[in-house]
Order: structure tokens, then C-alpha cells, then sequence
């Protein structure tokens, strides 16, 4: 499992590219010495730095420290501080720190299960963005889409990214996402075909009643290593329907999983 909150900042390659710091004196000036700080690991004195550098600057040095110190109070678990910082420093007219608080903001909404402010942040981040960064920031835009049910939308901006990016992992991605036609619950995953029929057969059993269908078994994807079979019930339109009918019938081991090409 990819660890949600490293995604927000490594994800999209973010860097703190010190796009009005370093334009403002010599390699010890405050600024560079949070954007250091934070690129050791150090992100209470990333935050604190940055901090100081707002209380004296009010122009774009201000709006990348406000960035600075988003990303380093995402790293602290500040996460209400951070999306407050970071939509600050999105206001900047530097297209790149823009763009960059943008698309950290919006894994961060995702993060939180706000699908909605997350696609429109990260589809404007991409509107700023060039290259691999557009990329990463519209395939991001396209997931929540899928998440909230707006399958046009989503495949537009999937189309978009593969577009913009030369990367083949990400252009994997953004072929699997394309498959991508809703959302089920999958009850087990099992690395032998039989053991995957036989709990399908059990849970038929209990789940009758609920009016989500036959449980099914879903063979592992070409390539799948280890190989998993996969035991499925119900498909969704969206994730919270999902989520929904994961509390409304009491099906607590159960996690959201995409439909991939099954009608």
C-alpha cells in the first residue's frame, strides 16, 4: 500500500524550487535557508524559517515562503495550517509556485475525502504547470473526477496527461485509469483460485439479502505479481456511493476498489 500522505508532496515531484528566494540575495538569505531546511528532512525549522520570512515580506518572497511552510506543516500533520498556507502561496503570478501549491493542495483535499476542491485545484494546477508536472497534476484531477462520478470529465483530463507525459510509468497509469468504468467493494483478495470460489460461495450466503448482486471472482491482472483473485460485490457509479453502501450494510472489511473494464 502507497503510504497516502508521502503521495501529497513526492508524487507530483514537487521541489522547492526557490523561484523569488533565490533572487533576492546570496545563499544565506532566510528563504533559503527554510527551503533547505525542509530539503533536509528538518521541517519545524523548514516551518519556523518560513514563518519569519512572511511577517517581513509581502511580496512574491512571501507567497513562496507561505509554500514553504504549506508543505512543511502537511509534513508536521498541520493539515487545516497547510491548506491554508498553500492556497495562499497559489495567489502567487509565478506560474511554476502556483502551479506547485495548487497541486500540493489538491492531494491534500484528496487526502481528506474532498474530491471535489481536489479536482479543481489540481486542474488548475495543470492549467500553470508544463511538462511531467502538467502530467502528474491533470492524471491527479482525473482521479478525483473518477471518484465523484464525472467519468467525461475524468477521461478528458486522462487523455490530457497521457498528452503532456513521456513518463511510462505514469502513461501505465493513466492506460489502467482509463479502464477504469466505476467502483465495487472487494470483500478478500486470494492468491488461489479455489480458496477465492469457495469464500465467494460463503459470503453468497449472508449477502443475499442486500441487494448488491452476486459476489464475484476477478482473475489477476496481466502481469499482476504476487497474482491475486479477487472476490467483488456490487458496482458503484462513485466512491461515497460506495463508502455508503460499505456502512449501510455493515460490510466493515470491505474496501472500495475500481471496476476495470467489467460491465
Amino acid at each position: 500500500m502507497i503510504h497516502r500522505r508521502a503521495i501529497v508532496v513526492t508524487v507530483l515531484g514537487l521541489m522547492l524550487l526557490c523561484v523569488t528566494g533565490c533572487q533576492t540575495g546570496g545563499s544565506s538569505s532566510p528563504l533559503q535557508a527554510a527551503n533547505q531546511a525542509y530539503q533536509n528532512g528538518n521541517y519545524r525549522d523548514a516551518y519556523n524559517q518560513a514563518m519569519q520570512v512572511m511577517v517581513v515580506d509581502r511580496g512574491e518572497g512571501g507567497l513562496e515562503a507561505r509554500y514553504i511552510a504549506g508543505l512543511s506543516a502537511q509534513r508536521l500533520k498541520q493539515d487545516y495550517q497547510a491548506q491554508e498556507l498553500l492556497s495562499q502561496a497559489s495567489q502567487s503570478t509565478n506560474k511554476s509556485l502556483s502551479g506547485n501549491a495548487l497541486a500540493a493542495l489538491g492531494l491534500l483535499q484528496a487526502e481528506h475525502l474532498q474530491y471535489d476542491q481536489a479536482q479543481a485545484s489540481l486542474v488548475r494546477a495543470g492549467d500553470k504547470l508544463q511538462g511531467e508536472d502538467r502530467a502528474n497534476a491533470l492524471f491527479h484531477a482525473a482521479v478525483n473526477q473518477q471518484k465523484l462520478g464525472w467519468w467525461p470529465q475524468a477521461r478528458n483530463n486522462l487523455l490530457l496527461a497521457r498528452d503532456a507525459s513521456r513518463d511510462k510509468a505514469l502513461l501505465q497509469k493513466v492506460n489502467a485509469y482509463l479502464s477504469i468504468t466505476g467502483f465495487t467493494l472487494q470483500l478478500g483478495a486470494y492468491t488461489q483460485s479455489d480458496r477465492a470460489m469457495q469464500y465467494a460461495k460463503e459470503v453468497a450466503q449472508s449477502t443475499a439479502a442486500l441487494n448488491l448482486g452476486s459476489p464475484r471472482v476477478v482473475p489477476p491482472t496481466a502481469g499482476e505479481t504476487p497474482a491475486y483473485f479477487r472476490v467483488h460485490i456490487g458496482r458503484f457509479t462513485s466512491h461515497p456511493s460506495a463508502l455508503a453502501a460499505k456502512s449501510a450494510y455493515n460490510l466493515h472489511n470491505a474496501i472500495v476498489a475500481p471496476l476495470a473494464g467489467q460491465k
